[in-house]
């Protein structure tokens, strides 16, 4: 029915004209931003999964600094070894050359001096390697007192990872209760050549340093069963670095004071024959032990190089699996926007031609 006062066609043309308007510019958006998901409303599902996807890419990103400067305080820590090693072997030949028949008492004065110094040394190494401030090889650790207590009395201690402090072994008899049995023990026999102390929480003897860093309960208790007396313990370095997406996911790195007193050869000196062959013996026991931190460390740098490995894959996969939820396909908006840029020009043409029906209407009138 033809009418003046309403005009339908020409609301329904405008109607679709906002409707294409509308598509149109959510397209055009979606081009600009190359995102899939603009707003909320997009994918409200998808936007919640593509965050959570996000902020785990954004927390990978920094576990993998994270394992670039772990392997650098490692790598610093290594070559500082290295360089302590080398002078381990040659006080080692010191004395083996102070223990010749053939050196008078002026010669081994003057390999006492190369000696002693080449001590002090490996003591300067061991007090300025460090990275970003924090001492690695120092053994300037937290000083605690651990008192055995008179017969009958409850003590405790973290034993996570303890040092019995240089001379200070003889720790007497403790009686730890296991099971509810009192098992009395010397706790000096249980002490090894790093003075580790390799006991575990459960009251029995840990055979190696390494069985007691594994063990999950840190709090040792026991009874004493005779005498009293404090030992202090100096608590071994350690830093964990952050690998993963939670706060679990970390690597440990705990590195052995290197310094002549906690190797043991503080003190010592080659003044005669028989004093050099005691030293030889303490400079083998610290060869050994500085052995062994360049093993653990080289484990260490094995393990960043792998969890570096696979914090990469691990980006690769999320950052594409983030892709196929919220980055947009190109080609399909394209032609999203095309379309609803062609139905925008074709609802103005529209309301163009509805809105002049009523003015041919009107003729009807003259």
């Amino acid at each position: 029915m033809p009418v003046i006062s309403t005009n339908t066609a020409a609301n329904t043309a405008l109607r679709y004209l906002n409707t294409n308007s509308a598509a149109q510019s959510e397209s055009l958006a979606k081009l600009s931003s190359g995102s899939r998901i603009v707003s909320a409303k997009d994918d409200a599902s998808g936007l919640a999964i593509a965050t959570s996807m996000n902020a785990d890419i954004t927390v990978l990103n920094q576990a993998a600094t994270n394992v670039t400067s772990g392997t650098s305080v490692l790598n610093t820590a290594d070559g500082a070894l290295s360089n302590i090693a080398d002078i381990l072997q040659r006080m080692k030949s010191l004395t083996a050359q102070a223990q010749s028949g053939s050196s008078s008492t002026d010669d081994l004065s003057y390999i006492n001096a190369e000696y002693t110094q080449l001590g002090s040394e490996i003591d300067d190494i061991a007090s300025t390697t460090n990275f970003n401030g924090v001492a690695l090889l120092s053994s300037s650790g937290t000083s605690v007192s651990v008192t055995l207590g008179t017969a009958g009395s409850a003590g405790t201690a973290d034993t996570d990872y303890f040092k019995v402090a240089t001379g200070n072994t003889a720790l007497g008899a403790v009686s730890y209760l296991a099971d509810g049995t009192a098992t009395t023990i010397d706790v000096g026999d249980y002490v090894d050549d790093s003075g580790n102390l390799l006991l575990n929480a459960a009251g029995t003897a840990k055979a190696t340093a390494d069985d007691l860093l594994a063990d999950s309960v840190n709090t040792t208790s026991w009874t004493a069963t005779a005498g009293t007396g404090t030992s202090a313990y100096t608590n071994g370095t350690g830093v964990n670095f952050l690998v993963g997406t939670s706060s679990s996911d970390t690597i440990s790195v705990k590195l052995d004071a290197s310094d002549t007193a906690s190797l043991g050869i503080s003190g010592t000196s080659i003044t005669s024959a028989a004093s050099a062959a005691t030293a030889m013996d303490a400079i083998d026991t610290a060869i050994t032990q500085v052995s062994k931190s360049r093993a653990n460390v080289g484990a260490t740098l094995s393990r960043f190089s792998y969890r570096g490995d696979v914090i990469s894959t691990s980006l690769e996969n999320l950052q594409s699996a983030k892709s196929a939820i919220s980055d947009v396909d190109i080609a399909s908006e394209q032609t999203k926007f095309t379309n609803a840029q062609t139905l925008t020009s074709a609802a103005i043409a529209a309301l163009g031609q509805a809105n002049s029906m009523s003015q041919s209407l009107l003729k009807l009138l003259q």
